[in-house]
């Protein structure tokens, strides 16, 4: 074992998480492909990935993720998220395409509620099956769409800080460059106003 196993700890065997599993490791196999190729909804950790089509700028979306149960001090039910790899970090792009499988799949609940005929056309054990993939599902999708929402807000936060940032530098600079008509020069860096006889020159910052 790689660490200490607590006594009637329940041990997990990974199909694809484990040192050995080979490119099963990094493929992006995971959650769905445990249900197609060995016929059950595994336990946590999972590893989802959706691969959606944007319509409107004609490109592929694919987000991947791995999804396990919170540390034991966080609430009941809580789920930890991580993306697999930055390049499966969604934009906004990616989450409004997450938050339209999350409704697609909200709305077939409820259809399927309502339609007692088609259920009981199932046989049990898949019904059971197919019911347990379908919340699985939606709780994976609703924490992603959780997860992106705080990541991009974030973003957009960041951005707006750096921008304020950088247009308070810029008017500083303009600002010192005004006050200091003779400019700054070393073997770096010169600095220095617009010479208005000369419609080639400029003023700022420039590196030497």
């Amino acid at each position: 074992a790689t660490r200490d196993i607590v006594a009637g700890e329940e041990i997990h065997h990974s199909y694809y998480l484990c040192p050995e599993c080979g490119a099963m490791r990094t493929n992006g196999f995971g959650t769905q492909g445990m249900l197609e190729n060995y016929g059950f909804v595994e336990s946590m950790p999972q590893r989802w990935g959706f691969y959606f089509y944007d319509e409107d700028t004609d490109t592929d979306v694919d987000v991947l993720f791995d999804l396990d149960d919170a540390n034991p001090a966080a609430p009941t039910g809580e789920l930890d998220l991580r993306w697999f790899g930055e390049m499966f970090q969604p934009n906004q792009d990616a989450l409004d395409s997450i938050r339209n499988e999350l409704e697609r799949l909200q709305t077939l609940s409820q259809e399927l509620e309502e339609n007692n005929e088609t259920l009981e056309s199932i046989p049990k054990f898949e019904y059971d099956m197919v019911y347990r993939f379908h919340n699985a599902q939606i709780a994976a999708l609703t924490k992603a769409v959780q997860v992106a929402t705080d990541d991009i807000g974030k973003e957009t936060e960041d951005e707006r800080k750096n921008a304020e940032r950088m247009e308070s530098q810029h008017r500083e600079l303009i600002g010192w460059i005004r006050s200091h008509p003779e400019g700054f020069v070393n073997d770096k860096l010169e600095i220095r106003m617009a010479d208005p006889n000369d419609p080639a020159s400029g003023s700022g910052m420039f590196v030497n």
